[in-house]
Parts: structure tokens; C-alpha cells; sequence
């Protein structure tokens, strides 16, 4: 179809001669039913999806982006006009059943985000006060910009999970009202609950009785239960795909872009393969680097190196722990440090945050920086995997003191103690390696339609 549709293949358009008008004129109302949500203020997060490609031994030779053009987007269109019909005639009627539902943005990861905006060239697009109707408006401005990486992932970290619920809420992702899923009973049994009550209304013959009240929503908390559990399944098998296919290529060097900053490093998202990997402050051995979660940066004390969400760097695969899921890269490049074998000094006064330095030596520097590596500030939403938009809900953690944190190698010269190691295992395992960023399907409103 995409050939046919939008390259204007010949010979495709001659096979498809019976069908192509009416291919045609869905392409058009998909066009338009689209233009709609978008005017109603509908999201769309088109990020990357990830393509696993085997071989005949079922070995991974490639992680790709995968393709995707609006022949796609004209069927998920459909789904979605299906899904809300379905769901304003069974509220219309005062049946009993399964919406789909989507709560508005987390309020303080929402400020958070306008915060970090309104220090780009993006600020005098966005309202006096923080609103989740301004996120589209924000989106479509940013869109083929410098801090289109940028907004793009931290709006998406400001989502809230959808669910099943028999309440009727609205979906905030699709600007909708009244939304349900309907479209596919074969594979979810959402849709199974669904086409039950739709068939009762109409009159048709429905094998078995109907839920109750109570007992929808016990349906509900199950699929919502289980929905989580097949994700996180989804996405620990893609992680060990990405985690044993990279073990291959230690060594090498890759392009990527910094989707990630903590205070003890930064993710990197490749170009070449659709993986990621982690470059530790311990590597960067030019500078004490301090995290400003404010602007989502780290910033050398001393050299006023910075290194920013949506970066592009130059980095090399150092190694890879099959084990604990872990991708750990180093500089490479233009962007390599000159090893010293250790940082110089601090200069005396003080810090980003404004702290004196003074007295920062024996028992005081010690404490100081047991300070700055226990309090990372988990809050923040960029230590945790991209969550599919609406689908997967922001991760809860430990809250962290504002301002900068020092961070200097541990004990094991490893860059973290052990108290990094507890938290990360509270995060789970793999936290260096969000492969494919967030999983098939993760990345766009539109597969809202097929259940994600």
C-alpha cells in the first residue's frame, strides 16, 4: 500500500486496480479524522521503535528502527474512530463495561518539564502557568527544532498510565471523551468484555451472563494487573537480546544522543543500533561534574563542561555485563577526555549550588561525598526506562536535595558505592540498558489502537 499510496509505484498501483479508489479515499478520511484529534489536542509521540532482525540460527544480527509510513497510520486511525464509537453508544445506552481510560500529566513532573523549557529558545511558546492542554502546543513547536529530543522525552515522562476501568473517565493521550477498546476480541479480552455488552444492547444472543458491577471491576483490576506483567516481560526479553547482541561489539565506537542524565552519569542512544548504554562520571576523570536537575545537565566545576539531554556524542563500547544487563560505554572521539590519571584540585570559593568548598577535607570531605551519592534524586523521571506513552506509569522513588551533587570515584574506583548498587537493584536490573528505548509499540499515541 505504501508503495502504491505514496510512492506512486506503477506496477503496484496495477495490481492493486480493483481496490485503489477506495484505498484512496481512506487515505483522505484518515487524513482528516486525524487532523481532527489534532485539533482537539491529541498527542503523538513518534518515537523510534525497535526491529530485531535474526538469522536463520536464530542468532541477532541487527536492531533497527522500524519502519513505519501513514499506510500504517490510516488503519490505527480507523481503529481509534471504531473504539470511540463503540464506547459513546454503550455510555448513551447505560451499559455496563470496560472503558479505556487516561488520566492528565503528573503535576509536578509537569512543572518540572516547563521548567527545563522555559530555559531554551522554546520559552516564549509556553503559557504563564504549567497546563496539560499547553503539552501540544509545546510538541508542535518544538517539532523539527534543536529541542525536539529534548521535549519530546521528558513530555513523555510526565504521562500517566492508562488503564481499564468501568468508570467513565477520559483519555488525555487521545484527547477523547469516551473511549473504550474494541477492535480486537481475538487477542484481548477487554475487547471480548466489550463485544459482550455491545451484542446485549443490540438485542443479539450473548453467550453467558454479563459482569456485574463488582465483578467488572475486579475484570479490570486483573487486565491492568497483567498488562504490566506481560510489558515488563516484553521488554527484559528485548533487553537480553540488545544486552547479548552488543557483547559482540565491545570495542567498537558509535554516534548517539544523551536521552538520559542522572548524578552519577548519562544514558546514550545510538544511531547505528537502537540501544543504549551508559557513560559513567568515574570515566570522565577532566573535571568534577555536578547534576543540575533543574536544567537536566551536568556541568564541570572547574571547566564548565556541560553535557545536556539531546546531546550528540561520540562514544565507545567499554563493556558489557551479560549478567546484570549492563552497557558501559566511555567517550570516544571528539568527545574523549584526556585521562590524567586523576582530577585537579577545586579551586576555593564555591559550588554550583553555592556551597562553600572550604573545609571540604578529611572527615568533612568524606561526609560530603557520602552526601552526594546517596541523595541522587529519584524523583527525577530520567533514571527510569521510557514508559510507553499512557501505557506504563512513571516510576516512584527516593526524593533528593536540590542543586548539584559532587560525584567522585568510590572505594572500588568504580565511580558509585554500594548505596548506588541497592538502588539500582530497587530499580531492577539492567538500569545501564534501556534497549530500544521504550519496546515495540511504546513510542506512539497511535498504538493506542492496537492496545498497548
Amino acid at each position: 500500500m505504501n508503495r502504491a499510496l505514496f510512492e506512486k509505484d506503477e506496477k503496484e498501483r496495477r495490481l492493486l486496480t480493483p481496490v485503489l479508489p477506495l484505498l484512496e479515499r481512506a487515505e483522505r478520511l484518515a487524513r482528516l479524522l486525524h487532523e481532527k484529534r489534532d485539533e482537539r489536542g491529541s498527542l503523538d509521540f513518534d518515537l523510534p521503535e525497535p526491529e530485531v532482525i535474526f538469522n536463520i540460527y536464530g542468532e541477532t544480527v541487527d536492531i533497527g528502527r522500524k519502519v513505519r509510513h501513514f499506510g500504517h497510520q490510516i488503519i490505527e486511525e480507523f481503529m481509534i474512530a471504531a473504539n470511540e464509537a463503540v464506547a459513546r453508544f454503550l455510555t448513551e445506552k447505560n451499559a455496563r463495561f470496560l472503558y479505556r481510560v487516561h488520566p492528565e500529566p503528573d503535576t509536578e513532573k509537569l512543572e518540572g518539564l516547563f521548567k527545563v523549557l522555559a530555559r531554551t529558545s522554546l520559552a516564549q511558546h509556553l503559557p504563564g502557568k504549567p497546563s496539560a492542554k499547553a503539552l501540544q502546543g509545546v510538541l508542535q513547536a518544538a517539532k523539527g527544532s534543536d529541542q525536539e529530543f529534548l521535549v519530546s522525552r521528558m513530555a513523555l515522562r510526565t504521562m500517566m498510565q492508562a488503564r481499564y476501568s468501568p468508570e467513565h473517565e477520559a483519555h488525555f493521550g487521545l484527547a477523547s471523551e469516551c473511549y473504550c477498546h474494541f477492535t480486537s476480541p481475538i487477542r484481548r479480552y477487554a475487547d471480548l468484555v466489550v463485544h459482550r455488552a455491545l451484542r446485549r444492547t443490540l438485542g443479539l444472543p450473548v453467550n453467558g451472563p454479563l459482569p456485574g458491577e463488582r465483578a467488572l471491576l475486579t475484570i479490570a483490576d486483573t487486565l491492568n494487573t497483567n498488562e504490566r506483567v506481560a510489558m515488563e516481560a516484553e521488554r527484559e526479553i528485548l533487553k537480553r537480546i540488545t544486552v547479548l547482541f552488543l557483547s559482540e561489539r565491545v570495542g567498537e565506537e558509535f554516534t548517539g544522543v544523551i536521552s538520559g542524565i542522572i548524578d552519577f552519569g548519562f544514558f546514550v542512544e545510538f544511531n547505528e543500533v537502537l540501544a543504549e548504554g551508559m557513560v559513567r562520571l568515574s570515566s570522565l576523570d577532566d573535571d568534577y561534574y555536578g547534576y543540575l536537575p533543574e536544567r537536566q545537565e551536568l556541568v564541570g566545576e572547574r571547566t564548565g563542561r556541560s553535557f545536556r539531554l539531546g546531546q550528540a556524542v561520540t562514544v565507545r563500547l567499554a563493556e558489557v555485563n551479560v549478567a546484570r544487563l549492563e552497557v558501559n560505554l566511555t567517550l570516544a572521539g571528539a568527545d574523549a577526555v584526556a585521562s590524567t590519571g586523576a582530577r585537579k584540585p577545586r579551586p576555593a570559593g564555591r559550588d554550583h549550588a553555592g556551597r562553600d568548598r572550604a573545609g571540604l577535607d578529611g572527615r568533612a570531605s568524606r561526609k560530603a561525598r557520602a552526601r552526594s551519592t546517596t541523595d541522587a534524586s529519584w524523583d527525577d523521571p530520567m533514571p527510569t526506562e521510557l514508559p510507553e506513552p499512557f501505557e506504563n506509569a512513571p516510576r516512584k522513588g527516593r526524593g533528593g536535595k536540590p542543586g548539584p551533587r559532587r560525584i567522585r570515584k568510590g572505594r572500588h574506583g568504580q565511580g558509585f558505592t554500594e548505596e548506588d548498587g541497592r538502588r539500582q537493584t530497587r530499580q531492577g536490573q539492567g538500569v545501564h540498558i534501556r534497549a530500544g528505548q521504550a519496546g515495540p509499540g511504546e513510542a506512539r499515541q497511535g498504538q493506542e489502537a492496537e492496545g498497548q
